[in-house]
């Protein structure tokens, strides 16, 4: 599980690197910059990602569908 997490750190670490070489508005200072940067958006990520896919246990009379 720890391998997976430092797994997907340093993939958004590598994708923020990609994007300040194509992205003229995007500049990394140094490589703590660039990793502190990709933990970052990872804890956001890992705080957002379960409240987008939150499976809604007891559904209000409106949601429901009526076929």
């Amino acid at each position: 599980m720890l391998i997976g997490i430092i797994a997907i750190w340093l993939i958004t670490a590598i994708g923020l690197w990609i994007a300040s070489l194509i992205l003229p508005g995007i500049r990394i200072k140094s490589t703590t910059t660039l990793l502190k940067a990709a933990l970052v958006l990872g804890l956001i990520n890992a705080f957002i990602r379960p409240l987008k896919y939150k499976k809604n246990k007891s559904p209000s009379p409106e949601n429901q569908r009526l076929y």
